[in-house]
C-alpha cells in the first residue's frame, strides 16, 4: 500500500507543475555521459605464434596442429554501427587448417546478410604404407605388380610400399540472405557448400580374403534453402524449397 501511495503523490505533484515551468527547461546542452550509443567502427586483433615440438598427426585432428614447426595465430573481431545498420566480423585461427571466418551485415527489421567459412581438418594415420600410387587423379598399382591369393605371394610388396597419410580437409562455405520488404512479407535464401579433399580407408573382400586400401576423396555437396514468409492476419504462410546436390570430382 505504501508503494501505491508514493506513486499517486508523484503523479499529483507532476500535474500541479505549471506549463511555464516545464517550458523553461532547455535540454539542448544535456549530455549522456554514462550511456553512450555505440557508433562507428571498433575492432580487436590477435596476432601471435605457436609451435609444435614433435610431429603429432592425430593431435591435428580438428585443430590443424599436425606437423612439427611454427604456426601463425591470427584472429580478431570487429563491429561497425551507424544509423541502424550493423556490420560484424569474427576470425579465428587463420594460420591453421581449422580457420574460421564469419561476417554479418544488416539492419534489424529490414535485411540481413551472412557469410561464413570454416575449415575442418580430419587426421587419422600418417604411418600407413600402400602399394598404390597417387601422383595422378586415380590410385594405380605398380606395373610390375604380381597378383597373388595371399600376402605371402606378393613378391613385389616390400619394394612397392610407399608412405601415405590418411586424412582429409573439409571446407565449408555458407551464405545467407533475409529481406523484409514489408511488415507482412519476408524472403530468405541460405546456401552452403562443403568440399572434401584427401584420402580415407576403404575395405574390400572376396570370399575369405579381405583387405584395406586407400580411397581418394575429392567431392562436394551443395545445399540450397529458399523461400518466402507471408503474414495473413491470424495465419502465417510459408513457401520454401530445399535442395541438396552431391558431386564427385
Amino acid at each position: 500500500m505504501r508503494r501505491n501511495h508514493t506513486i499517486l503523490t508523484a503523479a499529483v505533484s507532476a500535474a500541479l507543475i505549471s506549463p511555464a515551468a516545464v517550458a523553461q527547461v532547455d535540454t539542448s546542452d544535456w549530455k549522456c555521459e554514462y550511456c553512450p550509443f555505440d557508433k562507428g567502427y571498433r575492432a580487436e586483433y590477435d596476432v601471435g605464434a605457436s609451435s609444435v615440438s614433435d610431429e603429432a598427426w592425430r593431435y591435428g585432428n580438428g585443430t590443424g596442429y599436425d606437423d612439427k614447426g611454427a604456426y601463425a595465430e591470427v584472429g580478431g573481431e570487429g563491429r561497425y554501427f551507424n544509423e541502424g545498420t550493423e556490420v560484424t566480423w569474427n576470425a579465428e585461427d587463420l594460420g591453421l587448417d581449422s580457420r574460421v571466418f564469419t561476417m554479418s551485415a544488416g539492419k534489424p527489421g529490414r535485411f540481413e546478410v551472412d557469410l561464413g567459412y570454416r575449415g575442418l581438418p580430419y587426421r587419422l594415420f600418417n604411418t600407413t604404407s600402400t602399394v598404390y600410387d597417387f601422383t595422378g587423379e586415380t590410385a594405380t598399382r605398380p606395373s610390375t605388380w604380381t597378383p597373388a591369393g595371399s600376402t605371402a605371394g606378393f613378391a613385389d610388396l616390400s619394394a612397392s610400399l610407399q608412405p601415405v597419410e590418411i586424412g582429409l580437409d573439409r571446407d565449408v562455405l555458407s551464405f545467407g540472405l533475409s529481406y523484409l520488404p514489408t511488415q507482412n512479407l519476408g524472403a530468405f535464401i541460405n546456401y552452403s557448400r562443403q568440399e572434401r579433399d584427401g584420402i580415407r580407408i576403404a575395405t574390400g573382400s572376396d570370399f575369405t580374403q579381405a583387405a584395406y586400401f586407400p580411397r581418394v576423396i575429392d567431392d562436394y555437396n551443395d545445399q540450397v534453402d529458399v523461400g518466402i514468409d507471408i503474414d495473413i492476419g491470424s495465419m502465417d504462410l510459408s513457401l520454401a524449397y530445399y535442395g541438396s546436390f552431391y558431386g564427385n570430382k
